[in-house]
């Protein structure tokens, strides 16, 4: 939180975070880079972590009491929920399709995540390999993330930020 607080004020306005993307794939070697401002960054997590508390309910400042799932490959948005986890304090718990299905259903299963962030290309492997068991029936609430227009319709209402003191937990990681 502090690190990325003092590069808002010292680069406010300069590129923080950048994608290739030509004609809408991503990815592309031989495209320019085009980058968000930490400014830009630090809106957009902010209005996603306050509809995270304001439309999916989401508990922040509990430490571990309020994990919030995240499955989504490397892409702008798994940035901006890790930001917006930092700003309004709430726990990540990411869990990547290299971790194998038996693995994801234990992180579900232990941690009893009741809300999920799912890249969309990714809504269907995640339904079939955790959703569809038992160990999947704890998630209550998915939020899709990776669309073009995904950050067209917000409002500019946000909640006072409750960044991460030092001594909460911030991430939960899992690997085989």
């Amino acid at each position: 939180y502090d690190v990325f607080m003092k590069g808002i004020e010292i680069s406010g306005d300069k590129p923080y975070l950048g994608t290739r993307n030509v004609a809408g794939k991503l990815g592309n070697k031989n495209a320019a880079y085009e980058f968000l401002t930490y400014n830009q960054v630090f809106k957009r997590a902010e209005n996603f972590g306050s509809g995270l508390i304001s439309l999916a309910n989401v508990k922040p400042g509990l430490a571990v009491d309020e994990l919030l799932g995240i499955y989504a490959k490397n892409m702008t948005e798994w940035v901006l929920t890790e930001k917006a986890a930092t700003l309004y304090n709430i726990c990540l718990v990411p869990m990547y399709n290299t971790l194998g299905d038996q693995a994801m259903r234990f992180i579900v299963n232990q941690t009893e995540l009741r809300i999920m962030i799912i890249e969309a290309s990714s809504l269907h492997d995640f339904e079939r390999d955790v959703l569809t068991h038992d160990e999947g029936k704890t998630i209550g609430t998915i939020i899709l993330i990776g669309f073009e227009n995904e950050n067209k319709n917000h409002n500019n209402n946000t909640n006072d930020n409750n960044h991460h003191p030092p001594n909460n937990i911030f991430i939960i990681v899992f690997e085989n």
